[in-house]
């Protein structure tokens, strides 16, 4: 027997979805895409919509602090830029790291809970 085809997967997947449909498709409404070619970059904006806080984060910001093993062009928060496109007109924005909000906080693995959150302002 051959091995399936690209398509024969996606489908046998989208079968295994069935039982799950609506809340797959409420899942896809809500999600973000993400990109960017700094690392640190990106994930500042994951950190800020997940309601995360990048200073209680060692990985994070000792690879902004970090000056001998560069990963990165940011230093600070403050050397993001953010582009959003609006879903309306389809219109650029760009708005800096810190007026990113988070819609609806992640909750952090239980070991990390009360350690990383971002304090509310």
């Amino acid at each position: 027997m051959p091995p399936p085809t690209s398509k024969q997967l996606f489908f046998r997947l989208l079968g295994y979805l069935r039982p799950y449909r609506l809340a797959f498709f409420l899942a896809l409404l809500a999600t973000a895409v993400i990109a960017a070619t700094d690392p640190i970059a990106l994930d500042l904006v994951a950190l800020r919509l997940m309601g995360f806080d990048e200073q209680n984060i060692p990985k994070i910001f000792e690879s902004m602090a970090d000056s001998k093993l560069r990963i990165t062009r940011v230093s600070q928060p403050e050397d993001v830029v953010v582009c959003e496109v609006d879903a309306t007109s389809l219109d650029l924005q760009r708005r800096p790291l810190n007026e990113i909000r988070c819609g609806r906080a992640f909750l952090a693995h239980p070991g990390w809970i009360g350690h990383i959150e971002r304090k509310s302002a």
